[in-house]
């Protein structure tokens, strides 16, 4: 038994050891092919290699340049604008009567972060004298026992990086609700157009199918429209 089994470890290990030469072999076949290739349709080698920061630097100018574009309304440059400065892609929307609901909500999660962190900064010096073994430090609450402080001084951590999280997100809902609002203001809002359902014949070799069909169509074309399609 023991016999068999070395003859196998012996085998398998001959068989890894062919398998990773015929790999390595066609790796340096493939980089040798292409290498040829390259210089067979005069292309430099080194542009083989993809240029990822030239890549990025492409990207960002697009996106730049999308911004500066001055069609109206653009949902980039809505977007950047309320970015830099809160409530100014509202005003480039002309959706003026949002920029006070704007700052008002951001105010408020403002002064939740500060406060917490405020309150955070009392309760951590506060459990700071009780635990620092120092006779000459006070506590400012000589009601509140070391476990009520770091319970409270705790509470108020949490509290201030929740307000910092809530602040960040309604900075970004700000930027995304100028975004889109300038995409919904190219929509066709019109009342005249409705949606038209009708029965639809769909011929095939051997027989015919029917379905329906949903056209959003204008009212006032909506007579020109036949009842039934074939």
């Amino acid at each position: 038994m023991l016999r068999l089994l070395s003859q196998f470890i012996f085998i398998a290990s001959i068989l890894l050891v062919t398998a990773n030469e015929i790999i390595g072999q066609d790796d340096s076949t493939i980089l040798s092919d292409s290498l040829s290739l390259a210089k067979t349709e005069n292309i430099n080698p080194d542009s083989l290699v993809v240029d990822s920061t030239a890549t990025k630097k492409k990207v960002k100018s697009k996106f730049i340049k999308s911004i500066l574009d001055k069609k109206y309304p653009n949902p980039n440059r809505a977007a950047a604008m309320s970015f830099i400065l809160p409530g100014a892609g509202q005003v480039y929307n002309k959706k003026y009567w949002k920029v006070p609901i704007v700052y008002g909500a951001l105010f408020g999660l403002g002064y939740f972060a500060t406060d917490s962190n405020r309150q955070y900064n009392r309760f951590a010096a506060a459990y700071l004298t009780v635990v620092d073994d120092d006779p000459a430090t006070i506590n400012p609450f000589p009601t509140l026992s070391e476990s009520s402080l770091r319970t409270i001084r705790d509470r108020f951590n949490k509290q201030r990086q929740q307000g910092y999280v809530f602040f960040t997100a309604g900075w970004l809902l700000n930027a995304l609700d100028a975004y889109v609002d300038a995409h919904l203001a190219s929509f066709d809002v019109n009342e005249d157009i409705s949606a038209h359902i009708q029965p639809v014949g769909i011929p095939s070799p051997n027989n015919t199918s029917y379905g329906l069909s949903i056209t959003f169509v204008n009212n006032q074309s909506r007579d020109n429209i036949p009842s039934f399609l074939y």
